[in-house]
């Protein structure tokens, strides 16, 4: 879901490896919990890149970039998640935060 062929291949090749390697670890099973429960609502972004150019990012590539993070990075998404959930935030704020860092990648 980009709208410009630059990025599109990196993003593409980035979720094959990422559908194919993620394996339901724990995080992965609390992550896809969270969503459920969360009623999390998919949405889309105009982002864009260093270079200049705007790129559309859906909340559903972001979030199959966390299930394929290393464990370290997903520890760290979690702990913020909680964090926003604690107080009653959008977690589809954090999500295009990520977005911004995928399409500079």
């Amino acid at each position: 879901m980009l709208a410009t062929q630059k990025a599109s291949g990196y993003i593409r090749k980035t979720m094959t490896n990422t559908a194919s390697s993620t394996r339901k670890n724990a995080f992965v099973k609390w992550f896809e919990t969270y969503l459920d429960e969360s009623n999390h609502q998919d949405v889309s972004w105009e982002l864009t890149d260093r270079e200049g150019v705007a790129h559309w990012i859906g909340s559903d590539v972001v979030i199959e970039a966390i299930k394929g993070a290393p464990k370290h990075e997903q520890k760290g998404i979690k702990n913020m998640i909680v964090k926003i959930d604690f107080v009653a935030g959008n977690v589809n704020d954090y999500f295009r935060h990520l977005a911004g860092a995928l399409i500079n990648a």
